[in-house]
């Protein structure tokens, strides 16, 4: 069965913090919160099988631990849910600042993968993903999110077996802009070539995909 074809590419929100009751302060309290936390370099995998790879990811992360703002992003989570996808999810987790630095060598960025797979298994595992720009485009050059399209009648382009498109400027392009997909789509972020390209990034568990 293909699971992914029974879900919209994306669900987007532009300017949380303009547009949505109680997120005015939102993109606020994520620079707060990144203040005093601990750089890493982004690593692939999951649990003990995590590794640096610079060939596919090339960026800084920060973990934010805010109660408040897992709240806001669950509730978020939940809400688009309902009204587009109808997952099995049960709630927010992790939550991560990352950074893509185009003065950095060649530009930041992090090549095509998904955040979860059907074959995950364990207790509980990623079934959404959720990144909102904290720059606007205008601050960066490059930094493209593109992700896996099931529309085949609107292809922007083909890579190997899947079809793709770039988010539209108009959805994906101003700070606070949002984007919610089912975290087994494949996914990219092209290289960042000047200036520095910020996002917060979440993902909403659930039960493994049955």
């Amino acid at each position: 069965m293909n699971y992914i074809k029974e879900y919209p590419d994306y669900v987007y929100y532009n300017q949380i913090q303009k547009n949505m009751d109680g997120y005015h302060n939102f993109l606020d309290e994520v620079e707060e919160e990144a203040k005093n936390t601990q750089t890493e370099h982004g690593s692939i995998g999951f649990d003990d099988e995590q590794k640096h790879d610079i060939s596919i990811r090339n960026c800084s992360v920060k973990w934010l631990h805010s109660f408040n703002l897992r709240q806001k992003i669950n509730d978020l989570f939940w809400l688009t849910n309902i009204e587009n996808f109808g997952i099995n999810i049960q709630s927010a987790m992790e939550m991560q600042y990352t950074v893509y630095n185009g003065n950095n060598n060649n530009g930041e960025y992090y090549h095509w993968h998904a955040d979860s797979g059907l074959l995950n298994r364990g207790s509980y595992v990623r079934k959404l993903t959720w990144i909102t720009l904290l720059t606007d485009s205008s601050e960066f050059e490059g930094g493209k999110l593109q992700i896996q399209s099931d529309d085949l009648t609107n292809p922007e382009t083909k890579h190997e077996t899947f079809l793709h498109h770039t988010i539209p400027e108009e959805r994906f392009s101003k700070a606070g802009d949002t984007i919610i997909f089912p975290s087994i789509k494949r996914h990219r972020v092209t290289p960042v070539t000047s200036g520095i390209r910020k996002t917060l990034v979440s993902w909403c568990y659930g039960p493994e995909w049955a």
